[in-house]
């Protein structure tokens, strides 16, 4: 079996992601590299897409706070590019935007704005439902997810039943299996 490689690590193809404390980095034949020290060529794609995106402009700009045009491309970059995975998130001039897996998921404004979850064949998914794939896709178990998010196991076992329905699944172990397909975990 090949080991898969994380994208950037050779050839062109780049792929932002954050680190443990937030910041932001790309990798580029095999570099690792500030965001903000990125070749403006590249850089542009994520500016453009920035600035087509009005709700992610005013949810960086009015809820996250950020006043420079440098720190809000950063942010959208990070938030919606920041997943270290093995698909490129630039690569021959087309943007891939990767799943969001952050600590913030419950609680923050940008989500879906700003950051992306995937639309299953079947519906979009809510913030929790989200969440909860999240954890069916580490393996926990519906007591344990409902003491994470600190809800019932009527209440989370209900939400599992809506997210079956939206994938067009019929057990976790396929939940999981999205979640990997989808890069969410």
């Amino acid at each position: 079996m090949t080991q898969k490689l994380p994208a950037g690590l050779t050839g062109e193809d780049i792929e932002v992601f954050r680190d443990n404390e937030w910041r932001v980095f790309f990798l580029q034949n095999g570099n690792k590299y500030p965001y903000l020290m990125m070749d403006a060529t590249c850089r542009e794609y994520f500016q453009a897409e920035l600035s087509a995106d009005q709700a992610a402009f005013n949810v960086l700009k009015y809820d996250f706070g950020l006043d420079s045009a440098d720190e809000m491309e950063e942010m959208f970059a990070g938030c919606r590019y920041g997943n270290l995975d093995y698909r490129a998130d630039l690569k021959d001039g087309k943007l891939t935007h990767d799943a969001p897996r952050c600590n913030l998921i419950s609680s923050c404004v940008g989500i879906n704005i700003v950051c992306r979850i995937p639309i299953p064949k079947h519906g979009k998914l809510t913030r929790k439902e989200y969440e909860i794939i999240i954890y069916l896709g580490m393996g926990k178990q519906t007591k344990e997810i409902s003491e994470l998010l600190n809800i019932t196991d009527a209440t989370t076992r209900t939400h599992i039943q809506r997210i079956h329905a939206k994938l067009g699944v019929n057990n976790n172990i396929e939940v999981a299996s999205w979640a990997h397909e989808n890069r969410i975990i």
